[in-house]
């Protein structure tokens, strides 16, 4: 993870283009500092909205991945469209003709290992919905997600509910995003920032990053 500066001019002009409320302007510039981040509003504040507007300015030119669960393809390719109404999409299982057309691609989180073997996208951000599912390692969509984050250079988080039970959860959030405790063994971060208030403390200073 790293810090990139945010062009105020282009996003205060997305702002107005797309309609973002004040707080939501604060959430895409969240984002948009930085090369992997997570967004953990409460629902019904418009997470998905700053999402398409943050990953559509980080990718520039190159595609956009949704990740979310495959009940919520139709939203998101609504929430696109409600933002930028020419935007092409695609799904995972179109053909590959219709891939390599479109700007966005929504997949679900069943549908990665499509994507893993298909190195020929030009993907430049990847936006994941619902991130607390990815909180077992050993998964085989969390194992895919580590895949292509590894290889797109901006991945944005979204969810409501970043830790479910435990402090661990979270690590695979982080390892996602970039952040340096997330590329830590899990052991190690589980010793280091798990089981008491202190470290608890600790966790939470470093996500203050």
């Amino acid at each position: 993870m790293h810090r990139i500066e945010v062009d105020e001019r282009v996003l205060q002009a997305a702002a107005r283009d797309c309609g973002l409320r004040d707080y939501q302007v604060a959430g895409v510039r969240h984002l948009l500092g930085l090369s992997g981040g997570l967004l953990a509003d409460d629902m019904g504040l418009g997470k998905s909205r700053q999402a398409v507007v943050a990953g559509r300015l980080a990718a520039g030119q190159a595609k956009v991945l949704v990740v979310c669960p495959a009940s919520l393809g139709i939203n998101w390719e609504r929430e696109i469209r409600a933002v930028y109404p020419r935007a092409l999409i695609a799904s995972v299982g179109d053909d590959s003709s219709a891939l390599k057309a479109a700007d966005w691609i929504v997949a679900n989180y069943e549908r990665l290992g499509g994507l893993v073997r298909d190195t020929s996208l030009d993907i430049g951000a990847m936006l994941i919905d619902e991130a607390h599912y990815l909180k077992e390692h050993q998964a085989g969509r969390t194992r895919n997600a580590f895949l292509l984050a590894e290889r797109i250079a901006r991945v944005f988080l979204l969810t409501g509910t970043p830790v479910l039970n435990r402090e661990v959860e979270l690590h695979t959030l982080l390892r996602l995003s970039g952040h340096a405790i997330g590329q830590m063994p899990l052991a190690e971060f589980r010793k280091l920032y798990a089981g008491d208030r202190a470290r608890r403390d600790e966790l939470a200073a470093r996500l203050s990053e």
